[in-house]
């Protein structure tokens, strides 16, 4: 199961899922704010290895 810390404001139509959300889903990170969802990847550690991150990037310059 996968259990993100953020939560999700606006989801774009279509679009590819990016570990359960939508790319492009405009999502509030209790650290980093408002953010958008990008890419995913599986990063398995010994200790989770079902782990899977996400990319945020900024809303004004786009950049992770």
């Amino acid at each position: 199961m996968l259990s993100l810390n953020v939560s999700c404001y606006h989801v774009c139509d279509g679009g590819t899922m990016s570990a359960g959300l939508k790319r492009g889903s405009v999502v509030k990170h209790p650290r980093y704010g408002f953010s958008y969802v990008g890419a995913w990847q599986e990063s398995p550690t010994k200790k989770d290895p079902d782990r899977k991150t996400i990319s945020l990037h900024s809303l004004d310059t786009g950049k992770r």
